[in-house]
């Protein structure tokens, strides 16, 4: 992906921290 690894680990992170919010948003 063009995104930066950093990114992603911060998107996985967030998604461990917050599921909750990864599955309220959409």
């Amino acid at each position: 992906t063009g995104r930066d690894p950093r990114a992603a680990v911060a998107d996985l992170v967030a998604a461990g921290a917050h599921p909750a919010l990864r599955h309220g948003r959409g």
